[in-house]
């Protein structure tokens, strides 16, 4: 055997390896999982699916000897990944988005995704370009977050809502904050036009509520963390959309939101026209 042709053949023992004896792709989906083996060979020894539940994944995976398991980041590949962690099993999740081969398919079906994620994975792990996830602290931390923006949008499209049915009755509500706004707005409207914005105002309220839950301190139970002169004084790890970790308040740290500053203070019932005095118009002439 030639010199070459040895070192080929170190690179494809060195490669085999490195695979493993077996490899399994999974196409995840939000009912039906399909899921691809491939034998020491490169071989599909078993092809099927299995639903995407805690159940599901442990009824097909729990009772397998340890493989390489290869699938796509999405909804599900978090809690799924961590699980087949548990039982021993080497988890690639893959940034499909950069792998054109499986992304931008025109026969793209969930069965020959599988079996390409399970032949990539068996090749070369870092041509899925593998990501890491959250932890699962980090990612209750991040919901809480996105729960409460939801909230917050939402409440905002109703307060524009409510404003856009009062104008066609000859009627503007006055500018007023989220809190004060049904209180404020409900006793200036007319009795017919009244009723029928109440049930609009009742859900601004009923959010105002809801959203004040999400700023409250866990540990306190009534401490309102926009500004409560208590709160914990330790180093805080500022987290992305306005929150962040007190490390001295649990083992994981309790969320916190960021105080809100207001930058412009908030208008008067009255507002008056403002005017340049003559006497301002003197001084900027005379700077002329």
């Amino acid at each position: 055997m030639s010199k070459h042709g040895a070192v080929l053949a170190t690179k494809k023992s060195a490669r085999r390896v490195l695979v493993g004896a077996t490899t399994v792709g999974v196409d995840l989906g939000d009912q039906w999982s399909h899921y691809c083996i491939l034998d020491e060979d490169g071989e599909i020894r078993e092809e099927g699916r299995f639903r995407t539940s805690e159940g599901g994944v442990a009824k097909r995976f729990e009772e397998m000897d340890h493989a390489r398991v290869a699938m796509e980041a999405g909804t599900h590949s978090s809690w799924i990944s961590e699980q087949l962690k548990e039982y021993g099993h080497e988890v690639i999740v893959a940034n499909v988005t950069e792998l054109h081969a499986i992304s931008r398919n025109d026969s793209k079906s969930d069965r020959t995704d599988a079996e390409k994620l399970a032949r990539y994975a068996r090749l070369d792990p870092r041509i899925l370009r593998p990501i890491t996830h959250r932890t699962v602290e980090q990612q209750q931390a991040l919901t809480m977050i996105r729960a409460r923006d939801v909230l917050v949008r939402l409440r905002t499209s109703v307060v524009n809502a409510a404003r856009g049915l009062a104008k066609p009755c000859g009627h503007r509500l006055p500018a007023a904050s989220t809190r004060s706004f049904p209180a404020r707005c409900a006793g200036l409207l007319p009795e017919g036009l009244a009723a029928a914005l109440e049930p609009l105002f009742e859900q601004i309220a009923h959010m105002n509520a809801q959203i004040k839950l999400y700023d409250r301190d866990p540990e306190d139970g009534d401490g309102d963390l926009s500004g409560n002169p208590g709160a914990d004084a330790g180093p805080r790890r500022w987290l992305s959309h306005g929150s962040h970790i007190c490390p001295n308040s649990g083992e994981q740290g309790a969320l916190r939101t960021k105080p809100r500053r207001r930058l412009l203070s908030r208008p008067s019932t009255e507002t008056k026209p403002i005017r340049r005095s003559r006497s301002s118009t003197k001084n900027h002439e005379g700077w002329q």
